[in-house]
């Protein structure tokens, strides 16, 4: 068939009959296969306690077909050890359009024990199709999965990815029309300037006349002092002199607190040259997306979002997981993580940003 076209009603004298895959085929032209979002969205984790790992709730897109895990966390049975071998399994959401399946759901694909695993390949061909959340390393002999043994792999565009448009813009020949136009302007400025020096050379008999910035006449040498500027050695002393006012603890929110024995909690400083240090631990109970942990005052704030990792510790079970805090030109400093649990404890990596005056 040379040429095709779809959707049409039908009529009584005309039926027009669509399939599914006549509908995928046309959110294929448009949409990428992979996730929605990122953050917790399908991300694959464990409870440390058996062989079982769950799938957060989130959406995903496979060749035009959309599938979903809602409400709560989908639970997924690894198969159990060998006896003195690892394995590295993947744990994949296949999209199989086989007339005896018709479905999108998601798998443990198990790999092959050996003394260098390494884990199953994806199916790709006209009928299936996968994409793959993670890899988790079945350990031999070990009869529960904790979350060091979990590769998260939704990132990884090659076997998964982000969902993203197809339709772009073709911007080679934008670039090349403005390439030829500033090739051509740069090459007028320098006729132009060239022009110009020789002028001035003609009226200065071959010498330029120049406008002392400091009295000084003749071949001078000219220093930081003769116009006042800073020398080298007073910026060093100046960036020596360590944090001048100190440290500060900002004012805890919602319950939020340093607990007793932590190495340090948290804490904040500006340095000499305008930049705002944050970091430290601090603990507590209110863990829901937008929650605020701590506001920072006027001139510690940033002028823009700027998000900091930190080492969150679940105090359940003391399992440890990277997130994300998001602090704001308002000062407030909030929870940027679905579904996290009831009682945790936060530790801000050393984080930096110019703190508006």
């Amino acid at each position: 068939m040379a040429e095709t076209y779809r959707f049409f009603d039908s009529t009584d004298t005309d039926e027009r009959l669509y399939t599914a895959d006549e509908f995928a085929e046309y959110f294929r032209q448009v949409l990428s296969d992979g996730i929605f979002n990122g953050g917790k969205n399908l991300k694959v984790e464990s409870t440390g306690k058996n062989m079982e790992t769950y799938i957060q709730p989130g959406y995903a897109w496979l060749q035009g077909y959309l599938y979903a895990v809602k409400d709560t966390k989908l639970n997924l049975q690894h198969p159990y050890p060998h006896a003195t071998l690892d394995r590295i399994d993947r744990v994949v959401i296949r999209l199989d359009k086989r007339l005896e399946h018709r479905y999108v759901r998601a798998f443990v694909k198990e790999g092959t024990p050996s003394t260098t695993p390494s884990p199953p390949s994806l199916t790709r061909n006209d009928n299936v199709f996968e994409i793959s959340l993670a890899q988790v390393k079945v350990v031999k002999g070990k009869s529960y999965v904790e979350a060091y043994q979990i590769t998260d792999e939704r990132l990884n565009k090659t076997v998964c990815g982000i969902v993203n448009s197809l339709i772009q813009a073709d911007t080679t020949t934008i670039f090349n029309q403005f390439q030829k136009w500033f090739e051509s302007r740069t090459a007028d400025f320098e006729k132009e300037w060239k022009e110009w020096l020789e002028k001035m050379k003609d009226q200065g008999g071959g010498k330029f006349g120049v406008t002392s910035v400091n009295g000084k006449t003749g071949d001078v040498i000219l220093m930081a002092k003769h116009v006042g500027a800073p020398s080298v050695n007073d910026l060093r002393a100046y960036a020596l002199k360590g944090e001048p006012a100190g440290q500060y603890t900002p004012t805890f929110l919602n319950g939020w607190y340093v607990q007793a024995g932590e190495v340090k909690g948290v804490c904040y400083y500006k340095d000499q040259f305008g930049y705002v240090h944050l970091y430290g631990t601090c603990s507590g109970t209110k863990t829901e997306f937008g929650t605020p942990l701590f506001n920072l005052p006027a001139g510690f704030r940033p002028s823009g979002v700027i998000r900091v990792g930190c080492l969150m510790i679940n105090f359940a079970d003391y399992s440890r997981s990277i997130q994300f805090l998001g602090v704001y030109p308002s000062g407030e400093v909030l929870v940027e993580s679905y579904g996290l649990p009831g009682f945790v404890s936060f530790s801000i990596f050393p984080s930096s940003f110019y703190g508006q005056r």
